[in-house]
């Protein structure tokens, strides 16, 4: 079906959804104006016409303010038009004019569904006689309903159905049910007040401007003044606005009002406010004052008439009296004062006696009044509610006492004060005035007033205010809490035909809390649905991302429609972004659930878990999310590299990233890890854990290679005491490297000899076969380049010697002198390294001399993290040298000139080339 309350007059979906209120006289009043206008014109043309029409003269005319005889002069359509704007109080004629308007206009909607559902009828008019005694059935109702609204739009079936209750609530009780399935219910409607329909005015700021003392040369005045203003042709110059006005002054000097059009024409013509009237008294000074405000309020520059009330003591004097003029520009006033945050002023200025003068200020005290409660300001908004509440009708019989609408606009007045004693802490008055409500004769504030005296039991000022608990720890209390107002809630589900929102909105949560998640489902889905309608109000206090937020957790855990699980997905992140958290302990088992059905899903609600609560990450990662989600790595990557996080914790960060990083294909930053990994290992800070790791090349590959991971892996070994395990782990590499063809592997396997070398006598055997197996090796490879040219004479070559302490320092002269015996062209320089802790400032001095050298020897006399990080950054060739001699060394060096030159070659002719 389509339709939805969205396509409904608030006034008459409020009827539709709760027909305990349904009255004649409602149903007039939440027709729309055109409906009404419509409904006039059937009945003035029908049989009742004549009469009717004698009526609705003396309505027209008393209420607009029109001499009778007037009004008696104006064709039908004028006066149904008129009719459909003023406030009709004769439901008798007001409800014929509805069936008039249905018999007329929907005769062929009214036969289609009394021959469906069997009832005698002529052209869509029933006789009471003929009606069934015995309710027609549901099914009956829904299947002619249903053709219904395929054909007419949902207002006309709406309008239609509520006529049929007021006619026979018996026979016709299932269009009701109809209604509510069709409309799709949520909370009372009465949180949205609605006022009565104005009288259509030329400009929306000047819906006030009809007082009683008004005429229609006052409004002929105010047309003319504008017209003047806006250069429209034809109309007055300025100066024959002003001869006019001036000559009605002096017609008539006690018609006041007459100033207020000069303070009108003033304002409109651009003119400052004058200081000079004439036969000036109080009253001419707040009628100019009050047609100023108003001129400048056609403008919308509300902070000029703030200004007017600080310059203008007139200004300020508008309020003495409660009179037209105060009826004119007091709404605009206090408009003004509390656009400008200056509620104490705009509260001193709305006196009751000019409250109760004023609908609009009525209006205006209480949409403002709201606000403020929804910005936790209860203080500024209780003092324009006790201005409200003072301004009541006190009289049982008073007319707007009497009026059904005007009614429900007083008790939510009532309501509100109480939510302002609430926020004030003063719960023993709040619940004083929701015990008074729950008395009431309307069933929906009734249910309000229920919840409300629920929240106060569960101890919270308002539905933003039910967040789950952050800690398992708080769980039971809050439990508890919320078992405190149970009843109130269920009582206030069962106070009306249809479920209220905020009741259902606490009973889901506790439902929720009590893990009964199919419960909490069916009780958070309509909640959720009436807060979505009015997102401006429930976003205030964040109910409606709450709200969005357990409905998907809800999903999530009962996994009773897989169907519905996008939808649940798209809730949380909603729900996340707008600022409602996901406790810590909900969060593993929220992704996991989810998981189980649909795990394409979980990458998205952990990213926006992420994004908003940076806290949720470690039950992110040890959850189903972790795998899956790289947001997850890249953060967690992110916290280890913070300076301020504590080094086990950034080690165990690391240790967590590293298979998400290798995973996602981040290989530096895998590479990163590994390095502060194996840097704290040394120091001991697991250790372990990372000697296991390393045992499998899945775990460090492509962001290590098997050789560093090795090295790495004895290293730690070594700090560890276990050097016969460290021994056979680099044996096993030595082996290795023997057997490839790689031109630096025989160099790298001889330093890892000579690092087991350092291990002490006890490894005596192990180096020396090994050093048979590397020599030999090394003759083979020596045969291989020996056609290789050493060193063109034409090239200098400078050679950086990288390792030993100070006893190799005291050699560097010598191995100079013995190399340039041979080679004159060579330059040689040394970097010693010693055995300093700090090997990283080594690193980088190497870093910047490599750019200026063509080769390098390495000596195994060095740091094993230094020597390790020169080997694998050094982008020109480089030799290993086991030995300590300065023949040894001298020798390594001699080697490594041929590869030297031959690189060196290739560049100067490619240079060459360019």
């Amino acid at each position: 079906m389509s339709g939805s309350t969205n396509q409904l007059d608030a006034r008459l979906a409020r009827l539709a959804l709760d027909p305990s209120r349904l009255t004649k006289s409602r149903l007039w009043k939440a027709l729309s104006v055109e409906r009404r206008e419509t409904a006039a014109a059937a009945l003035l043309r029908s049989n009742f016409g004549p009469w009717i029409r004698t009526r609705a003269d003396s309505i027209v005319a008393t209420q607009r303010h029109f001499r009778p005889q007037i009004v008696a002069s104006w064709p039908l359509e004028k006066i149904a038009k008129a009719i459909a704007r003023v406030e009709v109080r004769e439901s008798g004629w007001t409800w014929q004019a509805i069936v008039e308007d249905q018999l007329a206009n929907q005769s062929e909607m009214l036969c289609d569904f009394l021959d469906q559902t069997a009832v005698p009828h002529s052209m869509g008019r029933v006789d009471q006689d003929d009606i069934p005694a015995e309710p027609i059935e549901l099914s009956e109702i829904v299947h002619a309903a249903d053709r219904l609204a395929d054909r007419f739009s949902i207002e006309d079936i709406a309008v239609y159905f509520l006529a049929l209750q007021l006619m026979n609530s018996t026979t016709f009780k299932h269009t009701a049910d109809w209604l509510r399935l069709r409309l799709q219910p949520g909370d009372d409607l009465i949180d949205q007040p609605i006022t009565p329909s104005e009288p259509e005015q030329p400009e929306s700021t000047d819906v006030s401007l009809v007082p009683a003392e008004f005429t229609t040369l006052d409004r002929r005045l105010t047309q003319m003044i504008v017209d003047a203003a806006a250069d429209v042709i034809g109309a007055a110059t300025s100066d024959e606005v002003d001869d006019m006005l001036l000559e009605i002054e002096k017609l008539n000097g006690r018609r006041h009002q007459t100033f207020f059009h000069c303070g009108f024409r003033d304002a409109l013509f651009g003119r400052t406010p004058t200081h000079d009237l004439a036969a000036e008294n109080a009253a001419r000074w707040r009628w100019y004052a009050s047609g100023y405000v108003v001129g400048v309020a056609r403008t919308g520059d509300f902070a000029a008439i703030a200004r007017l009330y600080d310059e203008e003591r007139s200004v300020r004097e508008i309020v003495d009296e409660a009179d037209g003029a105060t009826s004119l520009s007091a709404p605009l006033l206090f408009r003004a004062l509390c656009d400008a945050s200056r509620f104490a002023e705009a509260a001193a200025l709305a006196r009751p006696n000019v409250v109760a003068r004023s609908t609009q200020l009525r209006k205006a005290l209480f949409d403002t009044s709201i606000t403020l409660i929804r910005e936790s300001r209860a203080s500024d908004a209780r003092a324009l509610l006790e201005i409200l509440w003072a301004a009541r009708p006190t009289e049982e019989g008073d007319d707007d006492a009497a009026d059904e609408d005007d009614s429900s606009f007083w008790l939510s007045v009532k309501r509100r004060r109480a939510l302002c004693f609430r926020q004030l802490g003063d719960q023993h008055e709040a619940t004083l005035l929701l015990n008074e409500l729950v008395q009431s004769s309307d069933s929906s504030m009734r249910s309000i007033a229920l919840t409300d005296l629920g929240l106060i039991q569960t101890g919270v000022c308002r539905l933003g205010d039910l967040t789950l608990p952050k800690s398992v720890a708080d769980r039971a209390p809050f439990l508890a809490a919320l078992e405190r107002g149970e009843s109130l809630f269920r009582r206030a589900t069962e106070a009306v035909a249809l479920k209220p929102a905020h009741a259902q909105f606490a009973l889901g949560v506790l439902a929720l809390m009590r893990e009964d998640y199919v419960d909490a489902t069916r009780r958070l889905d309509p909640a959720l649905s009436f807060f979505a309608r009015s997102p401006e109000v429930y976003r205030a206090d964040g109910s409606l991302a709450l709200a969005e937020l357990y409905l998907g957790i809800a999903l999530f855990h009962s996994l009773e429609d897989v169907g519905r699980l996008p939808r649940a997905s798209e809730l949380i992140c909603s729900a996340l972004a707008a600022g409602a958290r996901l406790p810590s302990w909900l969060v593993r088992s929220t992704i996991d659930s989810l998981a189980l059905a649909r795990s394409d899903l979980v990458p998205s609600i952990a990213s926006a878990l992420l994004a908003s609560d940076n806290t949720a990450l470690d039950e992110l990662i040890d959850s189903s999310a972790g795998p899956h989600t790289p947001a997850l790595a890249s953060a967690l990557f992110a916290r280890a590299t913070s300076p301020s996080r504590g080094v086990p914790d950034r080690a165990a960060d690391y240790m967590k990233a590293l298979p998400l990083l290798l995973a996602d294909g981040s290989i530096q930053q895998a590479a990163d890890a590994l390095d502060y990994l194996e840097e704290q290992a040394t120091a001991g800070i697991r250790r372990n854990e990372l000697i296991v790791l390393l045992s499998e090349p899945a775990n460090f590959s492509p962001a290590w290679r098997l050789e560093r991971a090795t090295e790495a892996r004895a290293l730690l070994l070594e700090s560890d005491g276990r050097f016969d395990e460290a021994a056979g782990v680099l044996e096993k590499l030595i082996y290795q490297l023997l057997s490839q063809s790689e031109a630096h592997a025989l160099d790298s396997a001889e330093l890892l000899v000579g690092h087991i070398e350092g291990y002490g006598t006890d490894f005596a055997d192990l180096v020396h076969r090994l050093g048979k197996h590397l020599e030999a090796k090394r003759t083979a490879a020596d045969a291989l380049t020996a056609n290789l040219d050493v060193l063109p004479v034409d090239l200098t070559l400078r050679i950086l010697v990288v390792g030993g302490n100070e006893l190799q320092s005291k050699m560097d002269a010598s191995i100079v002198q013995k190399v340039k015996l041979e080679f004159p062209n060579v330059e040689i320089e040394f970097l010693h390294s010693g055995w300093n802790g700090n090997w990283k400032a080594y690193a980088d001095d190497f870093d910047r001399r490599v750019r200026n050298v063509d080769g390098i020897v390495m000596l195994a006399m060095i740091r094993t993290m230094l020597g390790r990080t020169v080997r694998h950054n050094c982008p020109v060739p480089w030799r290993g040298c086991r030995g300590r001699g300065q023949g040894q060394i001298a020798e390594a060096i001699r080697r490594l000139l041929p590869f030297a030159s031959h690189q060196r070659r290739r560049l100067v002719d490619a240079v060459a080339r360019t």
